[in-house]
């Protein structure tokens, strides 16, 4: 599907859950900026006590295929045939760790994870206390790149 598209079935999706969302960001392929997006993903921020209650509104809009706690996985978004994932933290884990991680693409993820376990960080997507997605390539060595530049890491 193409970028425009995409955008506007993430904003409805963000909009049906702005009750409980804390943070939010579109992830992988559609913040990169491609113009051909294969899946949908964003990444949001809730209260743990609230997941149940996301599912429930994603029922409303969407076939829910998979739901757990850290991750749905939906079809048949408001009528179409797009998928997306939607991946959900809470605190303690980190939100700028993830949005990093969960951007891509995999080249750029692999680089983060290893360099950060290289520095000792176990599990470098979980609970890492960094306040922005900079400072997270920061903490693993690397010059920060904006998402749609990160082809070229």
């Amino acid at each position: 599907m193409r970028l425009t598209e995409a955008q506007k079935l993430i904003d409805l999706v963000l909009a049906n859950l702005a009750p409980y969302i804390v943070k939010s960001t579109a992830v992988g392929s559609v913040r990169r900026k491609q113009e051909e997006i294969g899946d949908l993903d964003i990444l949001i921020e809730i209260k743990e006590q609230d997941v149940e209650r996301v599912k429930y509104a994603c029922r409303r809009f969407a076939t829910l295929h998979s739901g757990g706690t850290r991750k749905l996985r939906l079809g048949n978004l408001f009528g179409t045939k797009a998928e997306m994932d939607i991946w959900l933290t809470y605190p303690p884990r980190n939100f700028y760790a993830l949005q990093a991680i969960f951007t891509g693409p995999d080249h750029v993820t692999i680089k983060l994870r290893e360099n950060l376990e290289r520095k000792g960080v176990k599990r470098p997507h979980a609970k890492l206390p960094v306040r922005s997605e900079e400072e997270y390539f920061k903490l693993a060595g690397l010059d920060y790149l904006p998402p749609e530049d990160r082809h070229t890491l």
